[in-house]
């Protein structure tokens, strides 16, 4: 079977080239208008109805561990319905179009492009019920799944949400593992077979001209018998699909960095080669993509006439589209179909530049002084989040010492990254079920080094105690149902020892940061902030802590614009840090603070941190 299927995915990689060559242009501008219209009007009333939805669960943004609770909350439900609903008749409604192209061009018969938006009025009603009735069925497999695996790790981040945990059911028995197992496997073996027996649904009820019902049954007819060498086939398929996606993306990427690499601002040739090597960069993106989607629905077609070849014996009729006669007229773009592309490339290419010089509109922040802060202490070379760590990185010249806290069963605030104390002293129990004197038996440094051999999980007092006027902290609470009162706990220390002002708190969790604000308002409190969906900036904060992938020029202005700072983590690689550095960022999160301070001993002020790209956008 595999040398048939190996066959069989050559000559449907060769059927398909063969047939998008001939339709070339007009499937090329068709999958770009598709995404045009997509992004000009599909892609904000999205975001519109995300936010608005957003908002209905009492937030102007989720962030973090709360976007897995938005999404299973019911706006949050609403938000994905709504988007995977318009974005499966989205795809049902370009497959169709491309097929209607495809099949036209196989069969050699021309098809105008009135015909082509004609067509695709007439079958839109049938292809919104058949994106919403897939949609629905899809969901109703893919949920529980989602459920199952969620829940399996539900005693950790994400036992917030309020559901049993699968994990806690399964404990100690052997036949609950193997129902939970069975159960998973079950679920995705019926997304699979729901899936390749509705392979053909689009082909069927666009050119054999069916009803959703009857192209449900006819594809299912045409799978059945094949059902694995089919379900082989696409396998195969999709790995080349994807191996060529990735292969071109970092041939794009090698070609973009090559350029930047290359670039010296002083000089504008080599401004002006960076800018060619970035268009030409964006134009192959969009010229892939428009590409691969007309070749992959192209296979999909020629698969679907070979499967009818072998189930009827003998070549497939298609009901093809009737032709429009109305003009007379052979369509423009078929007359001239370079003048067509090359005309559309050029727009593409303007666009691109167009684009370019809007990213460069923003210069960067100009900043008298960058503060670095230890991510957990000196990490890399003391045990993090002990004491050791946060005295070594006050001596090494840190502005602060970032530190996780957490409670004990005694309600004592101590420092531990994760609940569990496993992976730093090697035993298994949650922080929560044993009192601090239990804690302090434990040996949190032996595992790093001998060298730290009897070191102790510190608590936060002690630390405030030890660094009062050497370091500021950063202290990051670690939010969880089994220490609920946390926040007041750690503003009382705060309080008590009086560096309001030489701490800040931060928090994966808004509300834990809300807690912290009615208690005192003059503490400096910081959202950490991987993922948000919403409107970031209506959050009360003082200032944002960001994963180093999100600091852009953009975000920096508009935090800038609001009186907020930006920290940002975490950065131990040197050209990244030295980057940020010249974005303006405030404050910079590190496991090795001396990069830091040898990037700014050897480049004092950056030479080029106050480079702007205007002079040569003139």
């Amino acid at each position: 079977m595999n040398t048939h299927a190996l066959n069989d995915i050559k000559t449907g990689l060769f059927e398909a080239i063969a047939t998008v060559r001939k339709s070339f242009v007009p499937a090329v501008l068709f999958e770009a208008a598709i995404n045009i219209i997509g992004a000009i009007i599909i892609t904000p009333l999205s975001a519109f109805l995300f936010a608005r939805l957003v908002r209905l669960s009492g937030f102007s943004a989720v962030n973090n561990l709360q976007v897995l609770s938005f999404f299973f909350s019911l706006p949050g439900i609403l938000s994905m319905t709504l988007a995977a609903m318009a974005l499966f008749i989205g795809l049902f409604i370009k497959e169709a179009g491309q097929l209607a192209i495809l099949s036209s061009a196989h069969y050699g018969v021309p098809i105008s492009f009135r015909y082509l938006v004609n067509r695709s009025v007439f079958m839109l009603p049938k292809l919104l019920r058949m994106g919403v009735v897939e949609f629905s069925a899809y969901f109703l497999l893919i949920f529980p799944l989602i459920w199952l695996l969620v829940t399996l790790v539900g005693e950790g981040a994400f036992f917030s949400l309020g559901w049993p945990a699968v994990t806690q059911w399964m404990t100690g028995s052997w036949w609950r593992i193997a129902l939970v197992s069975i159960g998973i496997g079950g679920l995705i073996y019926g997304m699979i077979r729901f899936f390749v027996n509705r392979i053909f649904l689009i082909p069927c009820a666009v050119l054999e001209n069916l009803s959703f019902p009857e192209a449900v049954r006819r594809s299912i007819c045409l799978v059945k018998g094949s059902f694995f060498r089919i379900l082989f086939l696409l396998s195969l398929w999709f790995i080349i699909f994807l191996l060529t996606v990735v292969g071109v993306a970092s041939l794009i990427v090698e070609m973009i960095g090559i350029g930047i690499g290359d670039i010296h601002p002083e000089n504008p040739v080599f401004f002006s080669f960076f800018v060619l090597v970035i268009v030409i960069g964006v134009v192959a993106s969009v010229i892939v993509s428009l590409v691969l989607n007309p070749i992959n629905t192209a296979f999909i077609f020629h698969l679907y006439l070979r499967q009818r070849k072998r189930k009827e014996g003998a070549e497939p009729k298609i009901i093809l589209p009737k032709i429009s006669r109305q003009t007379g007229q052979t369509p423009w773009i078929h007359k001239h179909p370079k003048l067509a592309a090359t005309g559309f490339f050029a727009g593409v290419l303007a666009v691109a530049f167009l684009f370019f010089l809007g990213l460069q509109e923003e210069a960067p922040l100009l900043k008298d002084h960058v503060e670095v802060t230890a991510h957990r202490g000196s990490s890399l070379r003391a045990p993090e989040n002990t004491l050791s760590a946060i005295l070594l990185a006050a001596k090494e010249g840190a502005d602060y010492a970032e530190m996780d806290v957490r409670q004990t069963a005694d309600d004592v605030v101590v420092l531990l990254h994760d609940e569990s104390l496993w992976a730093r002293t090697g035993v298994h129990q949650r922080i929560w079920s044993i009192t601090y004197p239990e804690v302090r038996q434990l040996d949190a440094g032996i595992r790093f080094s001998p060298d730290f051999a009897g070191e102790r999980i510190v608590s936060l007092e002690e630390v405030i105690q030890q660094t009062v006027g050497k370091i500021k902290l950063n202290i990051e609470i670690k939010a969880h149902p089994q220490n609920p009162h946390i926040a007041s706990a750690v503003v009382s220390l705060i309080e008590q020892y009086g560096i309001v002002h030489q701490c800040v708190i931060t928090s994966l969790d808004y509300r834990t940061l809300q807690r912290v604000r009615r208690l005192n308002p003059d503490i400096r409190i910081g959202l950490i902030t991987a993922l948000s969906i919403g409107t970031l900036w209506d959050l009360d904060v003082d200032f944002y802590s960001i994963i180093h992938t999100m600091a852009t020029p953009e975000f920096l202005h508009r935090a800038d614009s609001i009186g907020r700072s930006v920290h940002v983590w975490t950065v131990n690689d040197r050209d990244e840090m030295e980057r940020l550095i010249r974005l303006g960022v405030d404050n910079i999160i590190t496991d090795d603070p001396l990069v830091f301070f040898s990037i700014m001993k050897e480049k004092t002020g950056i030479p080029d941190l106050g480079f702007s790209w205007e002079p040569y956008l003139d």
